[in-house]
């Protein structure tokens, strides 16, 4: 009797242990997806100016390819041959339109996508450390002086805002 009393408290140990580890694991996997949804935010912010150069650089290039036609190199005869057959110049010319216009479709959604967690920080007293961090790529010593706080109080509100933002962009996942 004893023996099996024993059998049976090791496999609730066993168990518990088990539950133990999965748990442990879920809070890391937890902590480490907020910080990834973190790094990710931060990232598109340093990117949305960039993004919007892009779209501006897309559209020009789309005139550019109307006005010039088709200036013929083999990277075009490769790109747009379909099984043999050569295409004509508009085709060609189509292609490259639509290869810039998938371009500025991907790039104008992750504008509109960041431009949205940004009018959740619209009203916010110290929104402007987001324009002065990531857009003018200015330091927390020379935003403390613009906003008339000091280094820390930049990157304490830089944080809290990138998480408001995180929040708009992923959800429950940046939580």
């Amino acid at each position: 009797m004893v023996g099996a009393i024993n059998k049976i408290e090791e496999k609730i140990l066993w168990f518990v242990g088990i539950a133990i580890r999965e748990t442990v694991n879920a809070l890391r996997n937890t902590k480490d997806a907020k910080n990834d949804c973190f790094k990710k935010t931060e990232e598109q912010l340093y990117a949305y100016m960039s993004l919007k150069d892009n779209v501006e650089k897309y559209q020009q290039n789309i005139e550019d390819i109307k006005a010039e036609g088709v200036g013929r190199s083999s990277k075009d005869i490769v790109f747009y041959s379909t099984g043999g057959s050569r295409l004509t110049d508009d085709e060609i010319i189509a292609g490259r339109i639509l290869a810039e216009q998938r371009k500025i479709y991907r790039d104008q959604r992750a504008i509109d996508e960041i431009s949205d967690g940004l009018k959740s920080i619209e009203s916010d007293v110290y929104g402007a450390i987001i324009k002065y961090k990531y857009f003018e790529r200015k330091s927390d010593d020379e935003i403390g002086e613009l906003v008339g706080c000091d280094a820390r109080t930049v990157r304490r509100n830089k944080n809290r805002l990138v998480k408001n933002i995180a929040i708009k962009l992923y959800g429950a996942d940046a939580l």
